[in-house]
C-alpha cells in the first residue's frame, strides 16, 4: 500500500515516535522493577539459580536479552543517573542507553561518550571497539580459533564454507580477495555482480591459480569424464543424472561449458553400467584451437583487455550442436567466459565484428546460444 498523503506521512511517523518513546519509559520502568526485584531476593525465593536465569524464565526472552537487562538494572543508575534520566524520559532508546553504558566501560574519555549520543549506533559501536583493550590472552585465543572449512551440500550443488582468522592473517586474505575482485570489476560486464559475487569469483581465481598456470588458449583446457545416467538426463534436459569423474554432479550450464572446451570423454549409464562410451578427444582440433588464438589475439569482448586464462568458446554451444567452424568459435577470459556466458547466461551478439563482440544479456537475444 502506498501512502501519497504527505499528512497521513506526518501523522504515522508522529505515532510512531510517541510509541518509541512509550517503549523507552517503560524499558526504564522494568529496569527500575528488575532492580528492586534482584535487590529483594526474587531469583532465590523463585528457586532460580540466577537473576538472569529468573529474568529469562519470568518475562519469556532469550538468555541473552536477560543478560542485558540485568545488567541495566544493575548499572546504568549507579553509572550514569543523566543517561537512565533519558531512557526514563522517552528521549533515548533502550539500545542507545545500552551502547553508551558499554562504551563507559570500555574506559572512553568523557567526550567520547557525550559525543556517542550524536552518533548513529553503528557509529557508537565503533567506537566501542576502538577503546577495546586486545591482550596478549586475546590474541593468543584469536589464533587459537582460526579456522576455515568448506564441505558440500547434500546434493552436491553447492558449496558452504566459514572462515574465522585473526586481525593481521584476516587483512591479508581481504586485500588479495579485494584486489581480484577489483580486476573483474573493471572488466567489461563486471558491475552486472554483486560485490559479494565477485569476492567468490576472486577466491576460485586464486585457487585455480595455484593449482595450474595461466596458459588455456591453446593447452584444450582441462581433461574431464562426465558421466550420464541416460534415463534420468534425458528426460531432464540434463539437469539430473550429471556427474563429473571425481568431481560433483553438475547442471546444463557446467555440462555446456565442460563440453564447450577440454578433452571430453562421455560415458553413458544405464542401470548404472557403461553402454555408451565415447573416446577422449580434443573437443576444438588443435589447429584450429590454434588458429583462432592466433585471429582474436585476446578476449574479443568489445572493450576488455584481460588475458587471464584464455579460453576458446563456442558461439552456438556444442549440447545445441554448434560445430568447429572458426565463425563459430571466439577466445574469451575467464570471467567473460564461465562467469558471464555459462554461469549468467549471457550470449554473443552475432552481428559485431569478430574482434569486438557485444554481449547480450539473458533473454534478450534473438536466437539460442
Amino acid at each position: 500500500m502506498l501512502f501519497t498523503d504527505p499528512d497521513l506521512v506526518t501523522d504515522f511517523k508522529t505515532e510512531l515516535a510517541e510509541n518509541s518513546a512509550e517503549i523507552a519509559r517503560l524499558e526504564a520502568r522494568r529496569l527500575t522493577l528488575l532492580n528492586q526485584l534482584q535487590r529483594a531476593g526474587a531469583a532465590e525465593a523463585g528457586g532460580a539459580r540466577t537473576m538472569v536465569d529468573w529474568t529469562a524464565t519470568t518475562l519469556d526472552v532469550t538468555h541473552r536479552h536477560a543478560q542485558q537487562l540485568v545488567a541495566a538494572a544493575n548499572n546504568l543508575c549507579r553509572k550514569d543517573p543523566y543517561l537512565f534520566e533519558q531512557l526514563e524520559d522517552g528521549e533515548i532508546s533502550f539500545d542507545r542507553a545500552m551502547t553508551t553504558l558499554t562504551l563507559m566501560g570500555a574506559d572512553a574519555p568523557m567526550g567520547v561518550v557525550d559525543l556517542s549520543l550524536d552518533l548513529d549506533l553503528a557509529a557508537v559501536n565503533r567506537l566501542i571497539n576502538q577503546y577495546r583493550r586486545i591482550t596478549q590472552k586475546d590474541e593468543q585465543q584469536a589464533f587459537n580459533d582460526r579456522h576455515f572449512s568448506i564441505q558440500p551440500n547434500l546434493d552436491n550443488s553447492m558449496w558452504r564454507g566459514s572462515l574465522e582468522l585473526p586481525a593481521v592473517e584476516g587483512s591479508i586474505v581481504d586485500q588479495a580477495i579485494a584486489a581480484k575482485a577489483d580486476e573483474l570489476r573493471q572488466l567489461p560486464g563486471g558491475d552486472h555482480y554483486t560485490r559479494s559475487q565477485l569476492n567468490a569469483d576472486a577466491l576460485v581465481m586464486i585457487s585455480q591459480d595455484s593449482l595450474t598456470n595461466n596458459e588455456e588458449a591453446t593447452s584444450g583446457g582441462v581433461a574431464a569424464t562426465v558421466f550420464v545416467d541416460l534415463d534420468r538426463a534425458n528426460g531432464t534436459g540434463g539437469e539430473l543424472g550429471v556427474e563429473l569423474q571425481y568431481g560433483p554432479r553438475v547442471g546444463p550450464n557446467v555440462l555446456d561449458e565442460v563440453l564447450c572446451g577440454g578433452t571430453v570423454r562421455v560415458v553413458g549409464l544405464e542401470d548404472g553400467q557403461p553402454v555408451v562410451t565415447s573416446h577422449a578427444a580434443s573437443a576444438i582440433p588443435p589447429a584450429m584451437r590454434d588458429f583462432v588464438a592466433w585471429r582474436d589475439k585476446g578476449c574479443v569482448v568489445k572493450g576488455c583487455h584481460s588475458r587471464y586464462r584464455l579460453q576458446i568458446h563456442h558461439i552456438k554451444h556444442r549440447a545445441h550442436h554448434g560445430d568447429h567452424d572458426p565463425s563459430n568459435l571466439a577466445v574469451l577470459c575467464w570471467f567473460h567466459h564461465h562467469i558471464a556466458i555459462h554461469q549468467t547466461g549471457f550470449s554473443i551478439d552475432v552481428s559485431d565484428p569478430p574482434s569486438c563482440r557485444r554481449l547480450i544479456p539473458p533473454g534478450h537475444g534473438s536466437d539460442p546460444p
